[in-house]
């Protein structure tokens, strides 16, 4: 936004934004949080869940993985 508002000799970015829906539109999408995916759910950790359980699932996930490739 700074960029843009600089290119556009406007150096306030909330008046720039007034002045041009789509670059609010645009601003709009790019801060809402996006669902997060499957696999990315799966890597956070959780109260549940600690680093240290992730580490170990994941060391048991290669560990299975190298024993069915042999």
């Amino acid at each position: 936004l700074q960029h843009e508002a600089k290119r556009r000799m406007q150096p306030d970015v909330a008046k720039l934004m007034e002045k041009d829906p789509r670059l609010r539109t645009a601003a709009a999408k790019a801060l809402t949080d996006k669902p997060a995916s499957k696999e990315a759910k799966a890597k956070m950790p959780t109260k549940a869940r600690s680093k240290r359980q992730l580490m170990e699932e994941e060391a048991f996930e290669q560990q299975k993985e190298q024993r069915t490739a042999s």
